[in-house]
């Protein structure tokens, strides 16, 4: 029926001025235009953290120090790993013997892995994995999406570090095939390991991009002896320089002065460029430290020249 019949039929029936035009919010069967598919992340946990900061107005309106304890009881789910903690007491949750798969799972340094093992509620990969499958459930159920993959910065040379988590085998199934449809909605390739990684940072505030480049002028022979030296050991330069860090602010080690061009080792070999990223925390901290020692110890560091010393004196030196 064509909306002038439908308008005359109406007026017969003693309806006057009846609408023509289909109201906007009227279904067109359109499908939603591709491009990337906006996601609110985790809406329940900004419910909850204004239902916790409510609580406290009522308290402070009412004088009751028992809408303050409340709230506090509110934001205790928004802890990491509170969930999985809740679902755990009522019995739910628990993976079967044989029911898991394990994920292996890239993260940017040593300094990542550390942190993220530290953050998990029993400060190990199993807790780690039980944080991890929350996040392949608010992806399954389309409550969040992870954001595009970064790409490690050009000259990046550190060892490949990566964590294993055990996911249930019957959930990672639905995840890897939801992948190819939550690309497209999203107009960038999403990956299972990804969805890991940044669940597990998101929910731990640990920030992937916080990080930057120190580029090391080294000798040819002493850097492949630390690449060497890292790969053998299982660990990383970043790694080392923090071990380092904490070893000389815990008195267990004094650098010596640096070995410059004229004096040093290998003074005749050719110089290369030995790139290391490291948290912004880890930085900061090598840029104060090189200060510090250099008033101390009566000869200028730079946080590039401390950086060396300590990986020789961690990693060691090849032989001459």
């Amino acid at each position: 029926m064509t909306a002038m019949a439908l308008q005359c039929e109406l007026e017969e029936d003693g309806v006057t001025d009846a609408p023509t035009r289909r109201p906007p919010t009227y279904p067109t069967g359109r499908r939603h235009p591709k491009g990337h598919h906006r996601v609110d992340s985790r809406p329940q946990r900004a419910h909850l953290q204004i239902a916790a900061d409510r609580l406290r107005e009522a308290g402070t309106r009412l004088n009751d120090p028992a809408y303050a304890e409340s709230a506090g009881q509110v934001e205790a789910f928004l802890l990491p790993g509170a969930w999985t903690a809740l679902r755990a007491e009522s019995g739910q949750g628990k993976p079967r013997a044989g029911d898991t798969q394990t994920v292996t799972v890239e993260v940017p340094s040593e300094a990542i892995k550390q942190a993220l093992l530290k953050a998990a509620p029993e400060k190990d990969a199993e807790s780690l994995s039980k944080v991890a499958e929350e996040g392949y459930q608010a992806f399954l159920k389309g409550r969040w999406m992870p954001p595009r993959k970064m790409q490690a910065p050009p000259g990046s040379k550190n060892a490949r570090i990566v964590v294993n988590l055990t996911i249930d085998k019957e959930l990672r199934r639905q995840v890897r095939e939801l992948l190819p449809v939550r690309s497209q909605e999203a107009g960038y390739r999403i990956y299972e390991a990804t969805i890991a990684l940044y669940w597990l940072t998101e929910e731990f505030g640990i920030d992937l991009q916080a990080e930057e480049t120190f580029v090391l002028y080294v000798r040819h022979p002493l850097k492949g002896f630390l690449e060497e030296q890292v790969a053998a050991r299982g660990t990383s330069l970043d790694a080392e320089i923090a071990a380092g860090i904490r070893e000389i602010t815990g008195g267990g080690f004094v650098p010596p002065r640096p070995s410059w061009r004229k004096y040093g080792p290998f003074s005749n070999d050719a110089r290369e460029k030995l790139h290391v990223r490291v948290p912004e925390s880890v930085g900061s901290e090598l840029e104060d430290l090189a200060s510090s020692l250099s008033g101390q110890l009566g000869f200028r560091f730079s946080p590039q020249t401390l950086a060396v010393e300590i990986l020789r004196h961690r990693l060691g030196e090849p032989e001459l």
